[in-house]
């Protein structure tokens, strides 16, 4: 007995507080971290998945875009493999589209819809495309626990530009009667290219983190030359 303490009772309690203390680590790692592990691969596939789909909603509205303003064809892939920027806008190709497409003019022409619904004009396929990312966006962030920060924020990030906004806050029926106060679209330059340059992070982000997840058959189908 050192000091009025029973070295025995001492070293009892510490191997007591060991024991526990390991006891709990181990029911940690496999009941929490296991568990945690287990959740991420099932739900890695589908951000992944969703993440993909995201992104391919913006290329047929640039594909929409290019074609309102009269641009040259550029062949892109929905898939996995093949994916680059050459459908993104130049400067002076957006310059061109934002002066020369006339958001409220009527046309005939169903691009980039499915043949599900006639939009009959530029502007409607503005809101129609930004409210399908949206649905797309809530639907990534809501699992944003499994993902890391540079995703969240990329995702974040479009559904907080002022485009987004803007285009988000038309109602679905809005598609096919709401009209821009202008006959050009030179008010978005800007804001466009801030949009298309986040989606390009996010492609870049993909590329590199999430391609290898990816579970859809229709995203890993390689599109014939």
């Amino acid at each position: 007995m050192v000091l009025g303490i029973d070295t025995r009772n001492a070293n009892r309690l510490i191997e007591v507080l060991s024991l526990a203390y390991v006891t709990s680590f181990i029911f940690y790692l496999i009941v929490v971290r296991l568990k945690e592990n287990e959740t991420q691969q099932v739900i890695l596939p589908f951000i992944a998945d969703h993440t993909y789909v995201l992104m391919n909603n913006l290329l047929f509205f640039l594909f929409s875009m290019r074609d309102a303003a009269g641009l040259k064809y550029e062949k892109f892939d929905t898939s996995i493999y093949n994916r680059d920027f050459k459908l993104f806008l130049s400067d002076d190709e957006l310059k061109k589209a934002c002066e020369d497409i006339n958001p409220n003019e009527l046309t005939d022409e169903n691009l980039g819809t499915n043949r599900f619904t006639v939009i009959p004009h530029f502007y409607g396929k503005m809101i129609h495309y930004a409210l399908r990312m949206d649905y797309f966006l809530d639907m990534l962030l809501s699992r944003s626990f499994f993902m890391d920060p540079e995703l969240i924020k990329i995702l974040t990030d479009i559904k907080a530009s002022g485009y987004h906004y803007r285009m988000t806050s038309y109602s679905r029926d809005s598609v096919l009667t709401a009209t821009h106060r202008h006959n050009h679209l030179r008010v978005f330059n800007q804001s466009f290219r801030h949009y298309f340059n986040i989606f390009k992070q996010l492609e870049e982000y993909s590329d590199k983190h999430l391609k290898k997840h990816v579970e859809r058959k229709s995203l890993k189908t390689k599109k014939e030359e």
